[in-house]
């Protein structure tokens, strides 16, 4: 009687520079076995994704008499980590906040000087308020309220999907469509 391999990919793997992942980094295995785990499996150098056949194949050699049953989807989403450390990485990073978050300034800055949003506070102040309020009065809650909403927004101290994480993985599909695309 055969040997029964039940795997399960992840949902992604993220691997460094080298062209080869860890059967163990890529898959949920029942049973358990080390030396399957340690299997190392090719990346496409074209691809983004490995798919169960090509591991199905790899275990075979391994294990000829194994019966594999997979479990979920059939591949895998590979991703490459940049690891460019030093300085020139760092000073790209800090330089691309500051012009994120500098463009996000003018931005709004712009939208409130187009729409006078002083004088709609106060306003709005005045009619809920009856009486006349300060712009430290006008600002704080205000400001209180964008950061609220951007910490919603990416769902910070949250357990859910947050539309960042739903647009990336929007992304991930695009990516792998696309290379399903350069295949034909």
């Amino acid at each position: 009687m055969s040997d029964v391999i039940y795997i399960q990919f992840l949902p992604e793997c993220e691997v460094g520079a080298q062209s080869k992942v860890r059967l163990g980094e890529m898959v949920h295995m029942s049973p358990r076995d080390e030396e399957l785990e340690a299997l190392e499996i090719d990346i496409p150098a074209s691809g983004r994704r490995v798919d169960a056949v090509e591991v199905a194949a790899r275990i075979g050699g391994l294990r000829p008499q194994a019966h594999i049953e997979l479990l979920g989807s059939g591949e895998v989403f590979v991703s490459r980590r940049d690891h460019r450390r030093g300085p020139l990485a760092w000073v790209m990073k800090v330089g691309l906040i500051l012009l994120l978050f500098g463009g996000a300034a003018l931005g709004m800055t712009f939208f409130h000087a187009d729409v006078n949003m002083l004088d709609a506070q106060r306003a709005i102040c005045s009619m809920f308020g009856g009486g006349e309020a300060t712009p430290l009065q006008l600002a704080t809650p205000y400001s209180l309220g964008v950061l609220a909403g951007v910490g919603g927004f990416f769902l910070l101290g949250g357990r859910g999907k947050s539309p960042l994480a739903l647009k990336l993985q929007g992304y991930r599909k695009q990516l792998e469509q696309a290379d399903e695309m350069s295949r034909r």
